[in-house]
């Protein structure tokens, strides 16, 4: 991931991705019960939806089934967005307003396969 120096700070944020956990709609939208991996000073010329994802897989996270990002100063029912693609990405940070400094990214992922396979012996 590029990082940011210090001379160019204005065009940074910190990517707070959050992982592990499920959304609930019980009784308005959340996402409990996950972690959550923060990423200081990314330089957003260089974020991309493959990048987000290579970082998911990083995570131990293989079946991403959707990435979503929640837009800044609103509610999170209400500003929960899918992020597919490099122009969904491009949509998210045009929202950011000056003060905001981090971009909440959420993994919605499967149950992946497991490592091993259990063989039945005669």
């Amino acid at each position: 991931m590029q990082m940011c120096s210090a001379s160019i700070m204005d065009g940074c944020v910190t990517i707070a991705l959050h992982y592990g956990g499920v959304f609930v709609d019980d009784p308005v939208l959340g996402y409990v019960r996950g972690n959550i991996q923060y990423t200081p000073d990314m330089n957003i010329d260089f974020l991309s939806v493959p990048l987000i994802v290579k970082t998911a897989c990083s995570l131990g996270y293989m079946n991403i089934k959707n990435l979503w990002y929640w837009l800044p100063r609103t509610k999170f029912n209400e500003g929960v967005r899918i992020l597919q693609t490099n122009r969904d990405l491009l949509d998210m940070v045009s929202a950011l307003g000056p003060m905001d400094k981090v971009l909440h990214i959420y993994i919605e992922h499967g149950i992946d396969d497991p490592l091993l396979q259990v063989i039945n012996l005669p």
